[in-house]
């Protein structure tokens, strides 16, 4: 397990027992609650559903039961303090610790710079045709491989800039990425990123009509909520995501990837709280 790739601290512990659990099939909530120096037998299990919180300091006793090393553990504990931050100036450094952390691990956040360059939808699909077992570098293929969405000579400037930028490279002609997982930076307003959904939710609505229902999969949900309830939210959403790379990635390692498809979540009010209309 890549607890990098895990943005809810819940997450992380659910995916610790199931895998112990496969290990050994007698492996128990009871087991994993001790471990953790907690005498009743589904405290672990309450912290996985969201009926209980961490602390900082329970975390650390989890760390230490899920036998983390000292980075690891560093990040699941600052992962709960930032789940839990009551402040901004909390919230900022726990933010700032787990950022660096997943920097450290090869999991790098776009900077502002590179979002101006790849706020054009192409370029995001360009770099994960680099995982395709017959990619071929040329403007051609990429265009050929992208059903013409992109002319060869888009294909042949967007390869050279993805380059320029250091999101690719290329070694004795032979091509990767130079992270296996990027991902943009929480909560900034870019102009650019918001330029690349705009963009991407147009693709989202013309594959309703061109795509075949077995290839594609959209599911929409209207949710009565509380405001406080948001930002729990918002973590669940990118734990998906992080859980799906995840996934993507292992399989990938085994059979060499074939296609690339593109993944999108929005969540967003669709009305405004009784405060502002007066009601309240």
């Amino acid at each position: 397990m890549n607890i990098y790739l895990f943005a809810s601290y819940r997450k992380i512990v659910e995916t610790y027992y199931k895998e112990a659990k496969e290990k050994n099939k007698r492996f128990t909530h009871k087991e994993f609650s001790n471990l953790c120096g907690f005498s009743s037998g589904n405290h672990s299990k309450l912290v996985m559903t969201g009926k209980i919180n961490l602390g900082t300091d329970v975390a650390l006793r989890y760390s230490q039961a899920m036998k983390f090393d000292t980075r690891a553990a560093g990040y699941f504990v600052s992962l709960v303090a930032l789940t839990h931050a009551k402040t901004s100036e909390e919230f900022a450094r726990n933010h700032k610790i787990v950022k660096d952390l997943r920097a450290g691990e090869g999991i790098t956040e776009i900077s502002e710079e590179q979002h101006l360059i790849l706020s054009d939808w192409f370029y995001f699909t360009i770099r994960e045709l680099l995982c395709l077992k017959d990619f071929t570098p040329t403007g051609d293929w990429i265009s050929q491989r992208m059903g013409g969405q992109i002319s060869s000579r888009e294909a042949s400037a967007a390869l050279r800039q993805l380059l320029n930028v250091g999101l690719i490279k290329n070694q004795g002609n032979h091509w990767e990425q130079s992270t296996t997982h990027i991902k943009t930076q929480d909560e900034i307003p870019s102009g650019a990123l918001r330029n690349f959904h705009k963009k991407i939710l147009a693709h989202s609505a013309n594959a309703i009509d061109q795509i075949p229902v077995n290839k594609r999969e959209f599911l929409a949900s209207s949710i009565a909520i509380t405001e406080e309830m948001v930002p729990e939210l918002k973590l669940k959403i990118k734990a998906f995501h992080d859980q799906i790379l995840l996934w993507a990635d292992n399989k990938t390692r085994q059979s060499p990837a074939e296609m690339v498809y593109q993944m999108n979540s929005q969540f967003f009010p669709m009305t405004v709280s009784a405060k502002k209309t007066g009601i309240a």
